[in-house]
């Protein structure tokens, strides 16, 4: 088996090969982003190995799984509404970043995680990450808006709610992502990195920490209060619908 590189510990010695706990090797590729303490790739880990296998076969399976549901609405066009618009973007969505992780993100972070040093890989991994990232929080804030217009205002959400609106929403919100991700990875690389620093997670700054907390954080946190409220008032309006239904049966029956 040959030999691959991944996942990262944190060190303070000055070595270029240093034994860890567990005996194995880690191989120094260079400094923190601060530049203070040397970061570490461990060399020949098998769970390693076995992990980033499993993850790219999830996520293979999931592209599999989302292209069925793409083919499905190809197939039968009467399926896509003005709510399931919203589902066939996510789809989409969740096929790319499925395939950006099993082809991309696994292979070069876990194996190759020395070309993340190479600035032009390194932007091309930070831009992809924070983009498919905000893509799936905001559409799934726009599922759980739909649901809200649906629940509150039903009779002008039958009326006026059409599927360009979807697509025109998908649309601001992927030109929104890639201004923000623009903005995000822009201002990162403009500070001057130590030579070899790891490529790691956007937000290395005050400044970037909130603007992925207010476009990230945020939103997902919204959808996850707002959900359990939302499931909540559908039951109690399906379970009114039905008590009047009951109620006319019976009047029509006497």
């Amino acid at each position: 088996m040959g030999m691959y590189v991944g996942g990262f510990v944190e060190g303070i010695s000055n070595q270029s090969i240093v034994a860890t706990n567990n005996d194995s090797l880690a191989l120094k590729i260079g400094l923190d982003y601060e530049g203070r303490r040397p970061v570490y790739f461990i060399v020949g880990s098998t769970p390693l190995l076995v992990c980033s296998l499993l993850t790219i076969s999830v996520s293979l399976f999931g592209a599999t799984l989302n292209g069925c549901i793409l083919s499905a609405f190809r197939l039968n066009r009467s399926l896509i509404t003005p709510f399931t618009a919203h589902v066939l973007v996510l789809t989409i969505i969740n096929l790319t970043a499925a395939l950006a992780v099993a082809a991309f993100f696994i292979p070069v972070h876990n194996f190759h995680a020395g070309c993340l040093r190479v600035r032009a890989v390194c932007g091309l991994y930070r831009f992809v990450t924070f983009l498919m990232r905000y893509l799936i929080v905001h559409q799934h804030l726009l599922i759980c808006g739909d649901r809200w217009l649906a629940l509150l205002v039903p009779i002008w959400y039958s009326n006026h709610k059409r599927v360009r609106y979807s697509g025109m929403a998908a649309l601001l919100c992927l030109a929104l992502g890639t201004v923000w991700t623009v903005i995000v990875v822009g201002y990162e690389f403009s500070f001057a990195l130590p030579p070899g620093a790891y490529c790691g997670e956007p937000a290395r700054s005050s400044l970037l920490r909130l603007v992925v907390a207010v476009t990230i954080l945020f939103p997902q946190g919204l959808i996850y209060l707002s959900n359990p409220f939302l499931l909540y008032f559908v039951w109690k309006r399906r379970k009114c619908n039905d008590v009047q239904r009951r109620s006319t049966i019976m009047g029509e029956q006497g």
